[in-house]
């Protein structure tokens, strides 16, 4: 453990775990899931939410003090290796030829357009967007995985789940999808 946690954790309400930027464009670096839910075994680090709750259960915090962190904004890779659709393959920290890569600016105009195609990893409960031409690669939250998360946090007993931040949500869709996924009245 890096902190006391065990033994401040009693002085407070909640934790916020912000489950987000487990894997970080830099030059030289690989590419990977920034908000998995669960490790994916290519992943060495094994970083994921999933890791961060475990680690925060076995230091002795209760998991109704625990609040899961949802990414509404992406991490951009490029010049990226082509095999496997991007994923975990040698990339470097760049610019996106869409721009920012908040949900506000992902949603409407660059899933599944402009030669982004959407992926989905089945063990990390998390999607991706790959463009070939452009070998970029692109680690986001969407309504799926946001809801996968939020049964998690539901399934674990958590005291809910946060997220970074309001501003980057497109059409309160992912906001729609907490709501959704908690069982909760549309917006």
């Amino acid at each position: 453990a890096k902190s006391d946690i065990q033994n401040w954790h009693p002085y407070l309400d909640f934790l916020n775990i912000m489950a987000y930027d487990f894997n970080f464009p830099r030059e030289g670096g690989v590419t990977g899931h920034h908000t998995a839910l669960y490790s994916h075994p290519e992943d060495t680090s094994g970083q994921s939410a999933d890791a961060a709750v475990k680690n925060h259960l076995a230091q002795g915090v209760p998991p109704h003090k625990l609040v899961l962190g949802l990414a509404f904004y992406g991490r951009v890779w490029t010049e990226v290796g082509a095999d496997n659709a991007g994923f975990r393959q040698p990339g470097n920290a760049g610019e996106a030829s869409f721009g920012r890569a908040s949900y506000t600016n992902l949603s409407p105009s660059v899933i599944d357009q402009q030669g982004f195609v959407r992926h989905w990893d089945n063990v990390a409960q998390a999607p991706w967007l790959w463009n070939p031409q452009e070998r970029t690669f692109v680690s986001y939250d969407d309504p799926q995985s946001i809801t996968a998360k939020v049964h998690y946090a539901r399934d674990k007993g958590l005291a809910g789940v946060m997220f970074w931040q309001y501003t980057s949500d497109y059409q309160h869709e992912l906001l729609k999808a907490i709501n959704a996924a908690a069982g909760r009245q549309p917006l």
